[in-house]
């Protein structure tokens, strides 16, 4: 939960999340995750990511924790435009696997 919002759910030792396009970022060319929730899955046993894409087409991305967490791969970045400053890790998708769905 991050701001009173579900934002994602642990299956079968993998953080799973929903993403719409405004939630990706074209500069970086990949997605955000919170560094509060990252943190959190650090304590878990969760060990991939897996985000669920709902764009033009249905897309599943999926990567290792481990590189979200990995300075040379990720980025910080600081989202405040909900008055609420969300210190965020961008991975780009080049980082992960993508399997398009029909």
């Amino acid at each position: 939960m991050y701001n009173g919002k579900y934002v994602g759910k642990i299956v079968n030792f993998s953080y799973v999340t929903d993403r719409k396009p405004r939630h990706f970022f074209k500069i970086w060319q990949g997605f955000g995750i919170s560094t509060e929730i990252l943190e959190t899955l650090k304590d878990t046993f969760a060990n991939k990511v897996v985000i669920r894409y709902f764009g033009r087409n249905f897309t599943i991305y999926k990567s290792d924790l481990k590189d979200w967490l990995d300075n040379d791969k990720s980025t910080d970045y600081i989202d405040d435009t909900d008055g609420y400053p969300d210190r965020q890790r961008i991975l780009p998708t080049l980082f992960m696997t993508c399997r398009q769905m029909d």
